[in-house]
């Protein structure tokens, strides 16, 4: 069972928004219930069945958590060291505090923020269930600090069951989000966009690894009218069976611009 990169694209914009002065859109009316949220470009990754006339038979000793690429059983820990342009140097512990079968619980702590992100198994890949978790709570804190932040719509893949066999393809996920404080409630969209690179030599503390490149960016639209409100583009390097060992971002939103590494330090799996 697998662990998953998808925190570190929300790890450098925590640590901003949460000491940023953005001023964001006035609070946004109730959303119309029959209104239809637009639906994702296709993939280019296939999702298909197999068709019916396969012989093939399933490894029933294989869930569809077993993704190469992200080492998900219990307690299997990471340890980050990263430096912010803003903020300057920080740590980051990532561990996994429940897995099935079926899906599996990843806790990220950072200095004074600490979310958990939940991902479900499926035979096309792994989705995080609520992508931009951290970085909402982080947006619109309050001066109560009491934030819901309610899902309206998921859809897409967040990882292919197999990166080897989609190396040059791209995909998204689309996440719409509500969030509502006692100060305002705010609602938009963060599309998330992939493309699966290829293999590359990476070093980190931790040592030198073949890993699988990805590039994704991120546009966040908020408000009513879902008004573009700041793109986040990053690359990161995932290693078979450590999973996340390198990332490197860059955000640019109104009011708030920087640049974000982070690199794998240890890594402990039970």
């Amino acid at each position: 069972m697998k662990n998953f990169f998808f925190s570190s694209l929300s790890c450098s914009l925590v640590l901003l928004l949460a000491l940023s002065s953005c001023n964001f859109p006035p609070p946004s009316p109730a959303p119309n219930p029959t209104s239809t949220p637009t639906s994702p470009a296709s993939i280019s990754v296939s999702t298909a069945e197999p068709p019916a006339t396969s012989t093939s038979k399933p490894d029933p000793s294989v869930s569809d958590c077993s993704n190469d690429y992200f080492p998900s059983d219990d307690d299997t820990t990471w340890t980050y060291t990263g430096n912010n342009s803003k903020m300057g140097n920080y740590t980051r512990v990532d561990q996994v505090t429940d897995s099935s079968d079926g899906g599996f619980t990843i806790t990220t702590q950072l200095p004074d923020v600490t979310y958990t992100q939940e991902f479900t198994c499926t035979a096309a890949g792994l989705i995080n269930l609520n992508p931009s978790s951290g970085d909402l709570t982080a947006m619109f804190s309050g001066p109560s600090g009491n934030v819901a932040v309610n899902r309206i719509f998921n859809s897409g893949i967040t990882i292919p069951a197999d990166l080897d066999s989609v190396i040059g393809d791209s995909w998204q996920q689309v996440f719409g989000w509500e969030a509502v404080s006692p100060e305002a409630t705010n609602k938009g969209e963060f599309t998330y966009y992939f493309t699966a690179m290829g293999p590359e030599v990476v070093t980190v503390p931790l040592g030198t690894f073949d890993a699988m490149r990805i590039d994704a960016r991120i546009e966040m639209e908020i408000g009513t009218y879902q008004k573009m409100y700041g793109t986040y583009t990053t690359s990161f390097w995932l290693v078979k069976d450590i999973g996340l060992v390198k990332s490197e971002g860059s955000l640019d939103m109104r009011g708030v611009e920087f640049t974000d590494t982070m690199e794998l330090v240890s890594y402990d799996s039970p």
